[in-house]
């Protein structure tokens, strides 16, 4: 839903959102599907006017095929807004793509991640947002819901829901020095 919020305050009228999926199958990534699912509920939810063309590339590795996929996407879909990238591979797509280039200020670009080669489209003004869903505290949150089954035999929660953080080019440099702060250990 987060990135429905984002294409819709960015550009109320340009409506075509491709939603990008490199290297995974939909079906197969239930991690991506729900993101899928939340642009489609912001859509409806919302009243919005989202035209939502959904894009997979498996072999996302092959510049032919990238540049293929590129071609289509700029000849075929009309008032194109935005490409929502699925995964953290929004790099991988944008990396050595002069066809896209020619046209990447006039779409915004979510992506997903605080890699490195992200981070520098980021700050280039390639990519417009990334979603950082915070592997750190993740990891943390499942360690300790672990640690508090087995020594104190406490429940498991069957969902957790964490705040997804919106990065922009001009507060990533708080979210990198983030990833040297220590969590705490808290019973």
């Amino acid at each position: 839903m987060l990135a429905g919020r984002l294409f819709d305050l960015s550009n109320p009228v340009k409506k075509t959102i491709v939603v990008l999926t490199l290297g995974h199958k939909v079906s197969n990534a239930i991690h991506i599907e729900k993101k899928v699912e939340g642009l489609s509920d912001f859509n409806k939810q919302n009243d919005s006017t989202f035209d939502i063309k959904y894009v997979a590339v498996e072999d996302f590795t092959n510049p032919e095929i990238i540049r293929s996929t590129t071609e289509s996407i700029i000849e075929d879909i009309d008032n194109l807004h935005g490409i929502f990238f699925t995964n953290s591979r929004s790099h991988k797509f944008l990396n050595d793509n002069q066809l896209f280039a020619k046209h990447s200020k006039d779409i915004v670009i979510v992506g997903f991640d605080l890699l490195e080669e992200n981070i520098e489209y980021l700050k280039k003004g390639d990519i417009n947002f990334l979603l950082n869903q915070n592997p750190l505290k993740q990891g943390y949150l499942g360690v300790m819901n672990l640690f508090n089954y087995f020594v104190y035999n406490k429940e498991i929660p069957l969902k957790r829901y964490l705040p997804v953080d919106v990065v922009v080019a001009e507060n990533y440099p708080e979210y990198l020095n983030q990833k040297h702060v220590s969590l705490e250990l808290v019973i």
